[in-house]
Parts: C-alpha cells; sequence; structure tokens
C-alpha cells in the first residue's frame, strides 16, 4: 500500500488533494498518512472535499501498522475538511481528527448526518508525547463510534490518553456517541 496518498504526508512530506466539486466521492486506502493525514514528524497534510457524501476509509487492510488517516496527526499536522454533505469516515488507528507522537490531527464537518468510526485513537482523541486530536461538526444528526483496538484499549470521542489531549464538539444535532464496543 502507498503511504502518503489522497492528500496525505509521510516522511517529511506535504500532501494536499483539494475537491472543489460537488460529486460524492471515496477516498479508500490502506496505508500510513492518507487522507489528509500525516504519519511522521514534519510532515503537513491537507484533504479538502467541498461537498457531496463522501466515503473516508483509512487503514482498511490494518496490519496494525496502518494510521494518520482521515486528518490524523503522527507526529505531523493532519487536516481534513468537508463542508456539507452526509458523510462517513472509518478510521483503524491514530485517525479522524486523532493525534498521536506530539502531531495534530484535526477534522472539521459542517452539515450533514455524518458517521465516525474508528478502532485505536480516534474522533478527536489525543494519545502520548502531547498529541492533540480535534474533531468539530457543526450541524447535523451524528453518530460517533470509537472501537478500540480489540484487544487492549481505544481512547475514542474526544478521549486523551497518556499525556495526549482530545477535544469533540458537535454543536448541534440529535447526536449517539457510543466506545469501546
Amino acid at each position: 500500500p502507498l503511504s502518503g496518498s489522497n492528500g496525505g504526508a509521510f516522511f517529511g512530506g506535504a500532501g494536499n488533494l483539494i475537491d472543489l466539486g460537488m460529486a460524492s466521492d471515496h477516498y479508500l486506502s490502506c496505508a500510513n498518512g492518507v487522507n489528509g493525514g500525516a504519519a511522521s514528524a514534519g510532515t503537513r497534510a491537507l484533504l479538502f472535499d467541498d461537498g457531496g457524501d463522501d466515503v473516508y476509509m483509512a487503514g482498511l487492510c490494518d496490519t496494525g501498522n496502518s494510521g494518520e488517516g482521515n486528518g490524523g496527526g503522527g507526529g505531523g499536522v493532519g487536516l481534513l475538511v468537508d463542508p456539507a454533505g452526509n458523510d462517513y469516515y472509518y478510521s483503524a488507528r491514530f485517525g479522524n481528527g486523532g493525534g498521536d507522537a506530539g502531531g495534530i490531527g484535526i477534522l472539521a464537518d459542517a452539515t450533514g448526518n455524518d458517521r465516525y468510526h474508528g478502532g485505536l485513537i480516534n474522533n478527536g482523541a489525543g494519545n502520548h508525547q502531547d498529541g492533540l486530536g480535534i474533531i468539530g461538526d457543526t450541524q447535523g444528526n451524528d453518530y460517533y463510534r470509537a472501537d478500540g483496538d480489540g484487544a487492549n484499549y481505544g481512547a475514542g470521542n474526544g478521549a486523551g490518553l497518556w499525556a495526549g489531549q482530545g477535544v469533540l464538539i458537535d454543536s448541534a444535532g440529535r447526536d449517539r456517541y457510543v466506545a469501546g464496543m
């Protein structure tokens, strides 16, 4: 699998993907630093999609090593912005606005009934070494689910772990939050 794809960054790089169309798009990947995710120190990543009912899936073939997807920051700064649509976000680890190892991960979604589903350190969670994770959604009836890694722990939905800081802000709607399932 390719690391640093779909507007992601890896090994000190910078990635940008800007889609100004209103069609429904699919961003799928198995690797590190994808879909606006920054997977190593010094990296910067941006994925901006202007509209449509989009699907973002990172870490599809998770081998325990794929992460920093969907605006996740693992040492770098990852940003995913989607202002409109009923969107679905899935990240196996360190994604959906998750921050790890001093990185900053940001996922910002403005409108729509969105679904956020993550494994380990996801949905605005921050992990060790001052990782900062931020997820913000301004409108819609949204669903947040953080499963963990299936064996040890999860830390999701705005949680902080091992000196990390997590932030989840949802401004409006009838929302549902599920963790540790």
